[in-house]
């Protein structure tokens, strides 16, 4: 079975990963070809990635391997309130060792996959060939998603009824995927990510979806000294229109990285977040990618044992990452565990502790909507729009969610012509 294993005394995880070879095995990698990593959007994981693989300019011309992260698809991991970003990046460090990966193109996109790239070039410089980051996010998640995101995950964890899930679901929506297309193109789009929410992160599952919410709150900025460690090319790809995570933040992210071998910034116009799942903005995406890959050196596959034990170049940047973080007794940690490379404070390891505790206690009796299949007991796109009454463009009035009902009125009053009153 693909999966990477990691085992120790304080840690148990084991890592799903999917690639294009022929017998989805990194052994049926093509040694003339690069290899690209490729880390899926938050909440979503490695199955998502089938937009790259099925563009020729990339799946045919690339080894590609995508990984699913400790909480998302078929990856397991045991509860700790250690898990961070850096944790996740050593993760990738001992896959890549354990399965003999050659240096390879890190794609990267939304936060938890971008930081986790980012601490990965950072502290293993030597298996990164260049970066593509798209959708930057803030250094820290802003305090009213933060807020937000707690009372949704509670609705959403604890739900008392289907309406109850399907209404914590729609303002989900809103505060990760947002409106990406018109309502009557995007009720699709929607409905794929909703379905496949309600069968990976359902109410009796729950504490998988905590801890990526505790990763994505609790994180903390990487400081410019860190920065300063990039020297890989970088690529930053970015929606115009993202209202979550505006283009200010890629565009800050470019002046930062000084010492990077160039940094471009590629905007996609008329487009906001999560460009890779729709084939029409992922289509520009991968224009982007592979003109910026085929500036690059040419790089081959061959898979190779790593020149240097692996506990001992885990050593290796440990002690690097206590030099960074000025935190002396990381370098004396076991570089056997992948949580020795935790930067979380104590207080708030207990904090996330208590949290994913409170939410694992009667995990099995959360509400399922699922069926005896395990399908979704109903489309979630007949029910979405239960809850606000709005005017649809064009048609008789009918209900919306908070954030539609918002987004509705806004694209009534912009496709219509209004008689403007005359200035004061």
């Amino acid at each position: 079975m693909p999966y990477v294993d990691l085992f120790t005394g304080d840690d148990s995880a084991s890592l799903w990963y999917s690639t294009n070879a022929p017998d989805g095995m990194v052994s049926g990698f093509d040694s003339s070809r690069p290899t690209i990593i490729m880390l899926h959007p938050f909440a979503l994981d490695s199955t998502w990635v089938v937009n790259y693989l099925d563009d020729p300019r990339i799946g045919l011309k690339y080894n590609i391997i995508a990984f699913d992260s400790r909480f998302s698809g078929k990856s397991q991991t045991k509860l700790s309130g250690k898990i961070d970003y850096w944790v996740q990046a050593a993760d990738l460090a001992y896959a890549c060792q354990i399965l003999h990966l050659p240096p390879a193109h890190f794609c990267a996109e939304e936060t938890e996959s971008i930081c986790v790239a980012l601490r990965f070039s950072v502290l293993f410089p030597e298996m990164c060939l260049s970066l593509a980051l798209i959708t930057v996010p803030p250094p820290n998640e802003p305090h009213f998603n933060v807020t937000t995101a707690e009372e949704i995950l509670r609705m959403w964890g604890f739900a008392e009824s289907l309406e109850d899930y399907e209404h914590a679901i729609s303002e989900m929506l809103s505060i990760t995927v947002g409106q990406v297309l018109p309502l009557s193109i995007s009720s699709f789009h929607h409905f794929q990510i909703v379905s496949f929410w309600q069968t990976t992160y359902p109410p009796f599952r729950r504490t998988r979806f905590m801890g990526l919410y505790n990763l994505l709150i609790h994180r903390t900025p990487l400081s410019p000294g860190m920065l300063a460690r990039i020297t890989q090319p970088v690529l930053l790809i970015h929606g115009e229109k993202n209202e979550n995570r505006p283009l200010k933040h890629a565009e800050d992210l470019k002046e930062m990285l000084t010492n990077a071998q160039g940094v471009r910034l590629a905007v996609v116009r008329g487009c906001a977040g999560y460009l890779s799942l729709l084939p029409t903005s992922c289509s520009i995406l991968v224009q982007f990618y592979t003109k910026f890959l085929g500036g690059l050196s040419p790089a081959r596959s061959e898979l190779r044992s790593p020149s240097i034990a692996i506990p001992d170049r885990m050593a290796v940047a440990l002690r690097e990452l206590a030099e960074l973080s000025g935190r002396e007794d990381i370098a004396s940690r076991s570089a056997r565990s992948c949580m020795s490379f935790s930067l979380v404070p104590v207080e708030v390891e207990r904090k996330q502790m208590d949290i994913l505790r409170s939410f694992h206690h009667g995990e099995r009796e959360g509400l399922s909507p699922l069926d005896a299949l395990g399908r979704p007991l109903r489309r979630y796109t007949d029910r979405y729009t239960d809850h606000w009454f709005s005017i649809d463009v064009g048609s008789d009035s009918i209900a919306f969610g908070v954030s539609t009902h918002i987004r509705v009125m806004a694209a009534f009053f912009t496709s219509t012509q209004v008689q403007r009153a005359p200035a004061l």
